[in-house]
């Protein structure tokens, strides 16, 4: 497939500048979405102008120009892979903004799993810039901390200490649950509130109180927490908190069938994880913190890097039948722009088949990437 010309792409991202648009999916439910023609999987290329966000969140704006027909390949892979897949590919310019070149499949709030981990590290990042913690500050691990699932941290014990900076590390490195459980804790819900606010979450309530890992999988996966599941979604999040409060002294394992589809858990939409990123990278760069570029440059099996992408920070999350996975290339001499890609799954593709479809739409992505 050729690579647009150089005056078509300026063109591509010349529109992307100016068109601001409403989120799709920021009152959706993380239920399976309808099969019909309300929920096409097909290209969402519109310069409607809409109402926006009134907080500080990244802008999302639409691509005109981009040839719906150069993404036939990606969207078929992913229908290919059944279930339920969302897909989104698009750049983020030096200001921040998320210029969204394509997005497929539904616009709804999906279950991300460990993708979830994207807010810890924006309010990680917030917290160093205020100067309140610093990467040597050390964390003990208490008993509420200890989570199921993957890391190796639980296997150290209650009253192991790591710096913060080992805990981000194990969070992305191994997407370390207990690790994950600490850095919240030690952040405190206002942090992490102000990090979905910052993001611009288009739900922000359905992920507040923000549960610990621990806390999410007690009320996911335990037949303790049958009375919290069925008030969850009408509390309020003081309710919330006094419902979770069993978890911290609940064993740390689960199992049996998870209540995601009851919209329980960790959610977002694509749109939301593109602008995670783009807040990320905007911190990062503020911090210079190749700290943080460290232990997000995370080794992605089965994904292929596009040789514009030098760098590639990447993120996945799995639970039961959800998958997702999500990649970005922070802006580079090569391209001013930062690329992300977001693919959350559900019913249909494993970690390969994530890793296949994301890695499809990065090689589309790049050839409008770059001006």
């Amino acid at each position: 497939m050729k690579r647009p010309t150089a005056p078509r792409r300026a063109a591509v991202l010349s529109a992307l500048t100016s068109l601001p648009v409403a989120l799709a999916g920021c009152t959706g439910s993380p239920a399976p979405a309808p099969t019909d023609a309300s929920s096409p999987a097909s290209v969402t290329s519109s310069s409607t102008t809409t109402s926006t966000s009134s907080n500080a969140s990244p802008p999302v704006v639409t691509a005109d120009g981009v040839d719906p027909k150069a993404w036939t390949a990606v969207d078929a892979s992913a229908r290919r892979a059944g279930g339920i897949v969302a897909l989104l590919a698009a750049v983020v310019s030096p200001s921040g903004q998320v210029r969204v070149v394509h997005r497929t499949g539904s616009t709804d709030l999906r279950p991300i799993a460990s993708v979830a981990k994207l807010y810890v590290m924006v309010a990680l990042l917030d917290a160093l810039r205020d100067g309140k913690l610093t990467w040597n500050t050390a964390i003990t691990v208490r008993s509420q901390d200890i989570s199921a699932g993957s890391g190796s941290l639980a296997g150290r014990g209650v009253g192991a200490r790591v710096t913060v900076f080992e805990a981000a590390r194990l969070m992305f490195q191994e997407s370390d649950n207990t690790a994950t459980s600490a850095l919240i804790r030690t952040l405190g819900q206002p942090a992490m509130a102000t990090a979905l606010r910052e993001t611009g979450h288009c739900a922000p309530d359905r992920m507040t109180p923000f549960l610990t890992v621990r806390e999410d999988l007690w009320l996911l996966y335990s037949a303790g927490a049958a009375g919290a599941r069925s008030q969850w979604a009408v509390a309020s999040p003081a309710e919330r908190t006094r419902l979770i409060s069993p978890a911290t002294k609940s064993p740390a394992a689960f199992h049996g069938a998870p209540a995601w589809r009851a919209g329980l858990g960790y959610v977002a939409s694509a749109e939301d994880i593109a602008r995670a990123w783009a807040v990320i990278a905007d911190r990062v760069r503020t911090l210079r913190s190749t700290g943080a570029a460290s232990v997000m440059t995370v080794p992605s099996p089965g994904f292929t890097r596009p040789t514009g992408w030098s760098t590639v920070w990447f993120k996945s999350g799995a639970l039961d039948s959800v998958r997702a996975g999500t990649w970005f290339a922070p802006a580079s001499g090569r391209s001013p722009n930062g690329r992300v890609v977001v693919v959350l799954a559900a019913d249909g593709p494993g970690e390969s088949g994530v890793a296949a479809i994301g890695g499809a739409a990065a090689a589309q992505l790049e050839r409008y990437a770059t001006p």
